[in-house]
């Protein structure tokens, strides 16, 4: 039982992983149609396994660029959820809810993920990147 299991999980890694690598690469330079798809994508990958810490935050960031900050909020917090080490969730979600005006939130967010190991967000004060 535990073989078929292990199994399972494999084969569905397999399914997976490939779509999430794909669907990432091709956010770096898209328009609104492909990052739809993306999010479609992600939200096949994380049905299939509902505990995918890295399809919500991958999610979360193409929700990102689409300005739908209060989604990709939504996603960075799940991915929080299932991995409260993943130090990008936190620092993304900084960035949304400074888009929000949320700033204490936001200054949550980026001492957290200083506090993970990235030392420039100590220095952010709900500001956006360069």
């Amino acid at each position: 039982m535990r073989k078929r299991m292990s199994m399972a999980l494999f084969s569905s890694l397999l399914f997976v992983l490939p779509i999430l690598s794909s669907a990432q690469h091709s956010n770096d330079k898209c328009n609104r149609t492909q990052l739809k798809e993306n999010i479609r994508t992600y939200s096949k990958a994380i049905a299939l396994n509902p505990v995918n810490a890295e399809a919500f935050y991958l999610r979360g960031n193409t929700k990102y660029l689409l300005a739908d900050y209060k989604s990709a909020i939504a996603d960075y917090n799940k991915a929080i959820d299932l991995n409260p080490e993943n130090r990008m969730a936190y620092y993304n979600r900084g960035f949304a809810n400074t888009k929000l005006g949320n700033k204490i939130a936001s200054r949550a967010d980026f001492s957290k993920a200083a506090e993970l190991g990235i030392k420039e967000s100590a220095d952010l004060d709900s500001e956006e990147p360069e």
